[in-house]
């Protein structure tokens, strides 16, 4: 039911907004949504077509948000010294209460805890990327236009040579 009311939003926008949308407005400061963004980026969008984009995107986002919970809980609970340190921070920052928005920035020591899961962790852990153009990247790589390249987040973020053991 839910995915059905967010495709009859997503269609009522389409249809009154769709049209003022040109191609060049990939990036709208007044509306920097994610709609606007897929409206734009092509000339015509179906409805299956646009239904199915942000549910991929709702997806994505729900396993990225449970994968960052579960990798910093597992790491907090390796560490009990930390993880009384995140619980004594959130008791003191929220007090019982349900935690809004503006909470974040007052849970310091929480947030670093997840920033660093997600560098252990990343999620996705390896990115793959188009060259729209023939280019040479650092260290001499040539890569021809159309070829595809993969970046490996968890190696960057696991090297010696960026990071301190």
């Amino acid at each position: 039911r839910t995915v059905e009311e967010l495709i009859a939003k997503c269609r009522e926008i389409v249809e009154s907004e769709g049209e003022r949308i040109n191609e060049d407005e990939y990036v709208n400061d007044r509306d920097p949504s994610i709609l606007r963004f897929l409206l734009a980026s092509r000339e015509e969008v179906s409805s299956v077509q646009l239904r199915d984009d942000l549910l991929s995107m709702l997806v994505a986002g729900h396993e990225t948000t449970g994968s960052v919970l579960t990798w910093t809980s597992y790491l907090l609970s390796k560490d009990p010294s930390s993880l009384e340190k995140a619980h004594e921070e959130v008791d003191r920052v929220l007090g019982g209460r349900s935690p809004t928005y503006e909470d974040m920035k007052n849970l310091k020591y929480l947030t670093r805890c997840i920033t660093e899961s997600l560098r252990l962790y990343p999620h996705p852990p390896v990115l793959i990327r188009r060259a729209l153009v023939a280019d040479v990247l650092p260290g001499n790589y040539k890569v021809n236009a159309g070829q595809d390249i993969m970046i490996s987040v968890y190696n960057v973020h696991h090297s010696s040579e960026v990071w301190e053991r």
